[in-house]
């Protein structure tokens, strides 16, 4: 910057000196007396100058033009070369850094969290949803990896090939929505009607955060992401892909997070939809997860939590069931999905009791490797979900050999209302199946209330009798799995009726709707609203 300055100055001092020599060389000089012969000579001159042709008149070789021009041509140079480097910067002469510089020395020892009493009330609360899908979920680890072990934890009698397989499918986590229901104090209690406890976030003023991280594809982003939060002496929670156990990397990164306290918890033996599976598949994923988990430990390790892709399925009853017979607490779900919010966003939203969500990706790596310094600095302490939430750790034994626990039969001994904001749970699927029997719905059952599910539960209330809203309510759940529920061809009247012969008679356009196809994890926007008069 002094060299701008110098630069600037020494020009500013030449254009000066043009100006003065222009000025000089403009004056007229005073004439002196003339003498004879000077006046013969101006005589001489004259009568020369007027038997000469007119012509254009020369610019005066003393013009102050030239200069000027090259003066203020050299000062907007200096000027440009001062302005564009600070431009270029953010209009300083350093870039700032996303993160603060942390000034703190890393703990290496966490002392015991205090007891903080719970609010009186807890409203409903919203994460920022940023719509950004994570886009990073890349195998980028698994060349140069050693053989492949056995399926770790497979089960005598349970054939793990039989499963899908894992695949590192980009995660989209826009769902970071959360109720007041699922924002708890300590130990929370089960539900009487089944369900256990959604973990999003947890009710304390102490400056405690759970950083969990999910999948576990990238060994070498994982390993330090473990460095990381063990050289500020802090713990993670991680959830990975039983599938991904079987790469010794993993299993190497996984050993050592165990031996400096970290929290392992399931996140499903293949990362598949559970929404869409039956009950006995989506028992075999909850179970080999844990199994793997427990064959890279050497010990059997009991789990407590349970996350489901994308964190869909959270609320499904059977899920519930069966993890509560794993002996698990509940589910695990996130305050925001730090794979997909801003630098800005984490430390805005850096709150006491918030539970996290990353990745191994590279993009999460260098999230974490400054926002963990960052978090530290600022006071909060990391710990797992089980301190967060007033828990034990989780209990180890001599490895051993049993089998699988059996799911319950999935009995529904009530019908709830099921519509699209409840989305993404095996009682979708059940009634895609049932309304495809019947034929009122001619697509797949995926477990998705999309438009066509919508529209053909609609014409099937229209047909019993009910007010058409496309939601199934109890009444309509009710009078869809009853015995004597109508059929339809057409999807739109009831088979053999009057209607159906009159609109075979004269066929007109049935009502267009988009049936929404995915998989978890998705980005979804919410369907389009159906103008209710198409059922009339």
């Amino acid at each position: 910057m002094e060299a701008y300055v110098s630069v600037a100055h020494g020009a500013l001092a030449f254009f000066g000196t043009c100006a003065g020599r222009g000025a000089s060389k403009g004056k007229k000089k005073p004439k002196l007396p003339m003498g004879k012969e000077d006046i013969a000579m101006n005589t001489h001159n004259n009568r020369y100058a007027q038997g000469r042709r007119p012509g254009p008149r020369r610019r005066d070789r003393n013009s102050p033009l030239p200069m000027l021009v090259i003066a203020l041509a050299t000062l907007l140079v200096i000027a440009l070369a001062i302005i564009i480097p600070r431009c270029a910067s953010g209009g300083g002469d350093e870039s700032v850094p996303a993160w603060s510089p942390v000034e703190a020395t890393p703990t290496q020892a966490l002392s015991a969290p205090t007891a903080t009493p719970a609010p009186q009330a807890t409203q409903a609360v919203q994460a920022e949803s940023s719509g950004a899908q994570e886009g990073e979920n890349a195998a980028t680890q698994t060349a140069g990896d050693p053989a492949a072990t056995p399926a770790a934890g497979t089960a005598p009698g349970t054939d793990a090939s039989a499963l899908p397989q894992a695949s590192p499918t980009s995660e989209s986590l826009s769902d970071d929505s959360y109720t007041a229901d699922e924002v708890h104090g300590p130990r929370p209690t089960a539900e009487a009607d089944g369900y256990l406890p959604v973990f999003s976030k947890a009710e304390t003023t102490e400056k405690i955060i759970a950083i969990t991280v999910d999948d576990c594809f990238q060994a070498d982003n994982l390993r330090q992401i473990i460095q990381c939060a063990i050289d500020y002496g802090g713990k993670l929670t991680i959830l990975p892909i039983g599938k991904n156990l079987e790469r010794e990397s993993v299993q190497e990164a996984i050993r050592y997070a165990y031996e400096n306290g970290m929290e392992l918890e399931n996140h499903t033996y293949t990362h598949p939809a559970f929404y869409r599976m039956s009950t006995e598949d989506m028992a075999r994923e909850i179970y080999l997860n844990n199994r793997a988990v427990s064959v890279t430990l050497g010990v059997d390790y009991q789990m407590h939590f349970m996350r489901t892709r994308g964190g869909d399925n959270r609320h499904d009853l059977r899920t519930h069931q069966y993890i509560k017979k794993m002996g698990y607490y509940g589910m695990a779900h996130w305050t925001l999905s730090g794979s997909s919010a801003s630098v800005d966003t984490l430390k805005n939203t850096l709150a006491p009791g918030n539970v996290y969500l990353f990745h191994t990706t590279d993009n999460d790596l260098s999230k974490l490797l400054g926002f963990i310094p960052y978090a530290t600095q600022q006071g909060y302490r990391l710990v797992t979900l089980n301190e967060l939430f007033g828990y034990p750790e989780n209990e180890t034994s001599p490895l051993s050999e049993f089998d699988m626990p059996e799911p319950d039969p999935y009995v529904i001994e009530e019908y709830k209302l099921v519509n699209k904001k409840n989305n993404y749970i095996y009682d979708v699927y059940l009634i895609q199946q049932r309304l495809i029997e019947l034929g009122w719905l001619h697509d797949t059952a995926d477990g998705v209330y999309g438009d066509a599910t919508y529209m053909a539960v609609g014409y099937f209330q229209k047909a019993i009798g009910m007010q058409p809203n496309g939601d199934a309510t109890p009444e309509t759940q009710e009078a869809l799995f009853a015995d004597d529920a109508p059929r339809s061809n057409d999807g739109r009247t009831v088979a053999g009726s009057a209607a159906e012969q009159a609109a075979q008679a004269t066929p007109t356009a049935a009502p267009t709707s988009t049936p929404v196809h995915t998989t978890a994890p998705r980005n979804i926007q919410p369907g389009p609203t159906v103008d209710m008069t198409l059922f009339d």
